[in-house]
């Protein structure tokens, strides 16, 4: 059930850098997407000019959620460690 709630604020948070990288001064935001064009650029080398820059557009989208989802958890793995050892310090 985490998995699945770390993915919705994952998809949230892609939709949310994509929104305010669309911004005319804001477009530097869109670095933090770079990772999931990288690796969709493995399956459609030619990127956004392929014969599909819809499919392209949406596995970079996704893979860009599950590395957020990823650090989401990783993230929210240590806060639980940090505050279950705060609990047991006498």
């Amino acid at each position: 059930m985490r998995l699945v709630w770390c993915f919705g604020i994952a998809l949230g948070l892609t939709a949310l850098i994509v929104a305010v990288a669309s911004i005319p001064r804001l477009s530097a935001v869109g670095v933090a997407l770079a990772p999931g064009m990288l690796l969709a650029a493995l399956l459609f080398p030619e990127g956004a000019h392929s014969d599909w820059p819809m499919t392209y557009l949406m596995i970079a989208g996704l893979l860009d959620a599950v590395i957020f989802t990823l650090l989401i958890m990783w993230i929210s793995g240590r806060i639980r460690r940090f505050r279950s050892m705060q609990e047991h310090k006498p």
